[in-house]
Order: C-alpha cells, then sequence, then structure tokens
C-alpha cells in the first residue's frame, strides 16, 4: 500500500482547528470579523472608525498579511482513505519529508521520537552526517547517544538543573570538555556527561572509542 503525507491549505472559515494556524485563532477570527465590518461599511460614514479598529487589532495581534489567514493541515492517506499513523510511522514520514528539501539550517527536534535504534542509526544519523558533509548547519535537540556521539558534533551544548538553577555549558567530544558559558573555571567530561544523561550513553561510546581515545 501507498502512503502519503498530504497537505491542505484553507482561509479562516468556521471548521478551522486552532493547530492549523500559526497565530491564535480566536485573534484571527475577531480581526476577520472587523475587516468585514470595514468592507461594509466603506460607502458610509462609519468607514474610517471601522478601519481605525481593524488596524489597532491588527496590530495588537502581530498580523501584517492576508497569508497569516491561511491554515495549514498536514494528513495521512493510504490508497486514498485517511490514516492514523503510528507515532513511530509518523516521525519517520516527517523526517523523511524535512530531510529530503535542501535547507541552509535544520532545526531537528528529538528525531529519535518512537524510533528504534537500528532506524535512527541507518537512517537518521547517516542522513545528519550527509548533510553536514553538505556544509548545512544542522542543530539537533536529543537524549539519544546515538545520535549525541555518532553524528560527530562540532558543537555540544548541556544544560544543566540543579535546585532551581540553570546553567550552560558549551563544549566539544574531540576535547573531551564542557565549559561553564558564565564561569569558566566549571568544567565537565563531555563524555561522563553524555554518559550519564544521554539513553543508551556507553555502548555508543564504545563504537567510537577512537574518537575520544582511551
Amino acid at each position: 500500500k501507498e502512503l502519503y503525507l498530504c497537505t491542505k491549505r484553507c482561509m479562516l472559515n468556521d471548521g478551522s482547528r486552532t493547530k492549523d494556524f500559526f497565530k491564535g485563532i480566536k485573534s484571527l477570527k475577531e480581526a476577520k470579523k472587523l475587516l468585514i465590518e470595514a468592507l461594509n461599511s466603506a460607502m458610509n460614514l462609519e468607514f474610517v472608525e471601522k478601519l481605525s479598529n481593524l488596524n489597532k487589532k491588527l496590530q495588537e495581534y502581530d498580523i501584517k498579511s492576508m497569508d497569516d489567514f491561511l491554515g495549514i493541515k498536514k494528513y495521512f492517506t493510504v490508497n486514498g482513505e485517511s490514516y492514523w499513523p503510528s507515532s513511530g510511522e509518523a516521525t519517520m514520514i516527517l523526517l523523511d519529508e524535512v530531510l529530503n528539501h535542501e535547507y541552509d539550517v535544520y532545526l531537528i527536534d528529538e528525531p529519535e521520537k518512537s524510533l528504534g535504534n537500528a532506524y535512527v542509526g541507518a537512517e537518521v544519523v547517516s542522513r545528519i552526517i550527509n548533510l553536514a558533509k553538505m556544509k548545512k548547519t544542522i542543530v539537533v535537540v536529543t537524549h539519544n547517544a546515538n545520535i549525541a556521539v555518532r553524528t560527530y558534533p562540532r558543537i555540544s551544548i548541556f544544560k544543566e538543573y540543579d535546585n532551581g538553577d540553570y546553567r550552560t555549558y558549551i563544549g566539544s567530544p574531540f576535547t573531551d570538555e564542557l565549559r561553564n558559558i558564565k564561569d569558566k573555571s566549571d568544567a565537565k567530561s563531555w563524555r561522563e556527561e553524555s554518559i550519564k544523561n544521554l539513553e543508551g550513553g556507553r555502548e555508543a561510546f564504545q563504537e567510537r572509542e577512537d574518537i575520544y581515545g582511551d
């Protein structure tokens, strides 16, 4: 069977859903109502007042063009019929769609979600590496050691939470160092923190021992 990810674009209407719009749907509906009122009063003395009210709301809700009223809905079909994929299937399809497009910068949030390590290693990691070889900038948020280690990240950012305080460390696996951006004397081992905080960490490190040495 053939599985398709479909995209439907539709202007704001009574059947619109909040998730299909980048702006708040209540704000859009209110702005639309004021727009219609302004258009209906175009030939009478109330027009200036209606237009002023509309302009104030557009500025308040940061609505800058008609594109904000265009909703985008994504859904799946199998052989022309609606289909609800598992979370793993949805992740694979959405990742494939994004990674097949050529961008200068990729922002990827937890690409391992609902996927097995075999697929992560064979597909996700290899494709991120290929994008890096093409000189693309890839920012990945992940808890998966296969991704964090095997993609050979040039820069790693580690967030630590302790008693209500967040600390940010920046470093590299090649120097085995993570250093606090606000306190240069506060440094951690990239390897040890990764083994402690990432899923499946130790196995991933053992497979890349040549990067970090003994």
